[in-house]
């Protein structure tokens, strides 16, 4: 098993729930915000999404790079839709990693890492905005929600 393999395997043991979550949510949760400045459900949504495409770009090539395209995410339909998207394409370029690129030195955020812990901080992000969305789903009445972990 490859690196990308591997870590493919771990981290969609996490990115494996969010589609369960956002259906706990309705096409009304997307506009909730908990406090004033506070991203919006569906800003959340966009920033998982778009956040870990652009850790990922950087592991693969050393180039950070935030997303351009922002989807409009108005209903549920939209938002899996977008977790469809978003996480095939950002598959897609974590299996293209080679063993040794993930050894390769990239600059993130003024520090020098390597490419295997720009993943490892992308998984770490996005479980952190997760735990996030459980609470705003909570908070907005979801009466059901799956658990934090889907091994597949």
């Amino acid at each position: 098993m490859t690196k990308a393999q591997a870590f493919l395997q771990q981290w969609m043991i996490h990115r494996r729930v969010l589609p369960d979550l956002f259906a706990a949510l309705n096409d009304e949760d997307l506009l909730f915000r908990p406090w004033d400045g506070a991203m919006s459900t569906a800003d959340l949504a966009v920033h998982i999404l778009s956040s870990g495409l652009s850790f990922g770009k950087l592991a693969a090539t050393g180039k950070y790079e935030p997303s351009a395209e922002k989807p409009q995410l108005n209903t549920i339909a939209d938002v899996q839709q977008a977790y469809h998207k978003y996480t095939t394409e950002l598959t897609e370029i974590i299996n293209a990693i080679s063993d040794e690129q993930f050894d390769t030195t990239v600059s993130m955020f003024g520090r020098e890492v390597t490419a295997g812990t720009v993943l490892a901080t992308m998984r770490d992000h996005e479980i952190h905005h997760k735990g996030q969305l459980f609470v705003y789903a909570r908070l907005c009445s979801a009466q059901k929600v799956p658990m934090f972990i889907n091994a597949g």
